[in-house]
């Protein structure tokens, strides 16, 4: 067994996901590994001993844990067959079958890490200038190159059962994102009337307040909470939990992937509040096993009650170092220091003061330049930066962990999909996203503000706009002049300082940790004249990996900008396309493309065990028990019928009189207003097409009532015969060939 999950944990407290009092047990690479229910496989794994997650894609490099939030190639594995799972998001399944991708004979021992010795030989783009002649050449090389290069293999043979289903839905609201943002936005389009529908892609609703509450005391766990339990009970608000929204299309249309069906989610407004992606630091050997961000760490100890090692080393560039710090230091972490790019101590931050009187040292105006190592992190090297450049001034320290914070990049792609374009912020160091959309709204770390109550103070204003703008009343000014006022007192002082990538100080400071893309490469792709971000992108594969950019965009934008001789503020970004995050091919193929229908009963008709049938695109009940009760019941009791299913058309116009005489077999041009008559179309050849009712409200009006699956057709029907009338009112109209292919023939889908 791989160690035990038992005696490696944490003691329980309120933060933890986990579920002690159940224990599952599943094997990974032939070996039984033990785990309790709401452990992810990465967390059990992490538990039991296992470091190294994965090799890397061109260099086959030891590869750990470094987000823990599903956005990193780093933990991908084959999970009962399916590959390029992501571990740290995949909950635990008893007797669940996990296998380690892309290393040859073993994680630990991988006899194509060879490769890493020769980086040399391979330089950026050598794909593109070597194997070329002879011909003969690729031939033989190019088998070879994609049986070192790659991730999981597909198993070609086997025919999975795709059980996803597609829904069609629609609401007033959609709000993407279940942190304090995104709830403080459905509780308040929920207060002004609007039906929402708030998407989460965690398990439970939180966002970041379910890992880092511990850090921020009584009020983070009270916020989360009280929230989360106000959004349980509000009115109109229906909650997709464990659900993705991948792609944002035209018409404010989602596509959103939960479990085991995809819904086409179609919304007047949306508000996007999915927080930010914490970012890797660039500096020699930062993709060891043992260099994690501080919110993956986070991870690790307050959702999973995992101590992650002994002794770290924080390296940070904004105050999400030190939160991180103290959450190691009460999982019996040992720091060794925090260095902190920044210069100057952080007098006004809590979290900074309360770990200098624990006396842990803080190093102001230090990066980290090296982690040591060779399989995993045995120490780490810090340098003194002076005018913004590393110094020949070093501190060495012994450590197993480092945890790392570069600053954030805002969760944009849903936004950048919409059409917004994202520009520097020189104080926040990020890029953040300009004016959306009147039928977009934003609010939360998205936006670059990285404070509790502004994101929650930004919520209740984009909720109330959005229901406004769905409903189409005025929108509500109040608030505004607080929000203002704490989104000002943030920004008032600078948030974070990137430090330089040196290049000097080595070889391997990866940008893009899943092409293997270093900071050298970037350079030397630019020297070569691919100093366009979008040439660039494809010339080098950075950002083109499974985490899509989200580890590596802004990086590549800056050094992008630096090697070109441009400012950061000239830096753009790629494009993004969708999806966000990966979507299996069962789930865009679906059981079903076609659009369901559901009348108001339809529910009702299930609790009396009603056998539902699919007329046309409706979904209405067929029978309850034998017909023949059924038809004893309706001869000498009562009988019901829900016609609300039926097609509905309006026509109207001064010439609709004379169209509804060309399309029925009798007149309804001598119909009198306020009356009602019964009317049958038929084909050229006499067949019956259709039958219902018309009504005429007025002169030039007729409300057409036609069979449950057949209205689209009988819409095509009367827009044949319209255009006829109009483009040659003085000639003889003659009825089209046939009908559409649709025609379900007479009798057939009514009700």
């Amino acid at each position: 067994m791989l160690g035990s999950s038992q005696t490696d944990r944490l003691p329980p407290n309120t933060t933890q996901a986990i579920d002690r009092a159940g224990a599952v047990e599943f094997e990974f690479d032939g070996k039984p590994v033990r785990a309790y229910l709401g452990d992810t496989i990465a967390s059990a794994l992490y538990a039991s001993g296992v470091r190294i997650f994965s090799r890397s894609f061109k260099y086959h490099r030891p590869r750990g844990l470094l987000c823990v939030a599903g956005r990193c190639p780093n933990c991908l594995m084959q999970v009962d067959g399916v590959p390029n799972v992501r571990a740290c998001i995949e909950p635990v399944r008893d007797g669940m079958v996990v296998r380690h991708q892309n290393a040859w004979p073993s994680l630990e021992r991988d006899f194509l890490s060879v490769i890493d010795r020769f980086h040399r030989l391979l330089p950026v783009g050598f794909y593109y200038k070597a194997f070329h002649r002879p011909k003969l050449l690729w031939r033989v090389a190019e088998p070879l190159i994609r049986r070192a290069a790659g991730l999981g293999s597909i198993d070609i043979d086997s025919v999975p059962e795709n059980r996803h289903a597609h829904e069609n839905r629609h609401t007033e609201v959609a709000v993407v994102g279940g942190g304090p943002a995104g709830m403080s936005a459905a509780l308040a389009a929920s207060a002004a009337g609007a039906r929402v529908v708030l998407i989460d892609d965690q398990p439970a609703l939180g966002g970041h307040l379910r890992y880092i509450a511990g850090t921020l005391g009584s009020d983070g766990r009270e916020a989360a909470g009280g929230l989360a339990n106000a959004v349980d009970s509000a009115k109109g608000v229906e909650v997709l939990s464990g659900a993705t929204a991948f792609g944002l299309y035209e018409g404010n249309l989602l596509g959103v992937v939960q479990a085991d069906r995809m819904v086409k989610l179609r919304a007047k407004t949306i508000v996007v509040a999915t927080g930010a992606h914490e970012l890797p630091l660039a500096f020699d050997r930062n993709d060891l096993p043992g260099v994690m961000l501080s919110t993956g760490f986070q991870r690790l100890v307050n959702l999973y009650g995992v101590k992650p090692g002994s002794t770290a080393l924080v390296a940070t560039t904004n105050d999400q170092g030190y939160y991180a710090a103290l959450d190691l230091l009460d999982a019996g972490v040992r720091l060794a220091a925090v260095a902190d790019s920044r210069p100057g101590f952080p007098e006004e931050l809590a979290a900074a003061v309360e770990l200098r009187a624990l006396g842990v040292l803080v190093l102001p105006s230090h990066a980290l330049i090296r982690a040591e190592g060779a399989r995993k992190v045995w120490g780490a090297a810090v340098s003194r930066l002076v005018g913004g450049r590393t110094t020949t001034e070093q501190r060495e320290f012994d450590c197993d962990l480092i945890a790392v914070s570069g600053g954030f990049q805002p969760a944009d792609a849903l936004l950048r999909q919409a059409g917004v374009r994202s520009s520097y912020d020189a104080t926040l160091d990020e890029f953040v996203p300009g004016e959306p959309p009147a039928t977009v709204k934003v609010a939360g770390e998205v936006t670059g503000v990285h404070d509790l109550r502004t994101s929650m103070l930004q919520g209740r204003a984009a909720g109330a706009e959005a229901a406004a703008v769905s409903r189409g009343t005025a929108i509500p000014g109040t608030g505004a002049a607080e929000l203002q006022a704490a989104e000002a007192t943030y920004r008032s002082r600078a948030r974070a300082v990137s430090p330089p990538v040196d290049l000097q100080q080595g070889a391997k400071q990866f940008v893009c940790f899943c092409e293997d893309v270093t900071a050298r490469d970037i350079s030397d792709a630019v020297q070569e004249g691919f100093d366009d971000i979008q040439t660039l992108k494809r010339y080098t594969t950075a950002t083109m990996g499974p985490c899509q950019g989200k580890m590596c965009l802004n990086r590549l934008a800056a050094l992008c900008a630096e090697y070109a001789g441009r400012g950061i503020d000239e830096a753009e970004l790629t494009t993004a396309r969708p999806p966000v995050q990966p979507v299996t091919l069962g789930a865009l193929a679906g059981s079903s493309h076609m659009p369901i229908k559901r009348t108001a009963m339809h529910h009702k008709h299930l609790q009396r065990g009603a056998t539902m049938v699919d007329l046309g695109p409706w979904r209405r009940a067929h029978r309850y028990g034998s017909p023949l009760d059924e038809t004893l019941a309706v001869r000498q009791r009562v009988g019901i019928i829900d016609v609300s299913t039926l097609g509905k058309l309006d026509v109207s116009g001064r010439d609709a009189g004379a169209l509804m005489d060309k399309v029925y077999t009798h007149h309804f041009s001598n119909l009198r207003p306020g009356r009602i008559r019964y009317g049958v179309l038929c084909t050229d050849s006499g067949t019956i097409l259709d039958d219902g009712t018309v009504t005429r409200m007025a002169d030039d009006r007729y409300f057409v009532t036609t069979t449950t699956g057949n209205v689209e057709l009988i819409e095509e029907w009367f827009k044949w015969w319209r255009a006829g009338t109009v483009c040659a009112p003085t000639l003889p109209m003659s009825p089209p060939p046939s009908p559409p292919s649709t025609w379900q023939g007479p009798g057939r889908a009514r009700p």
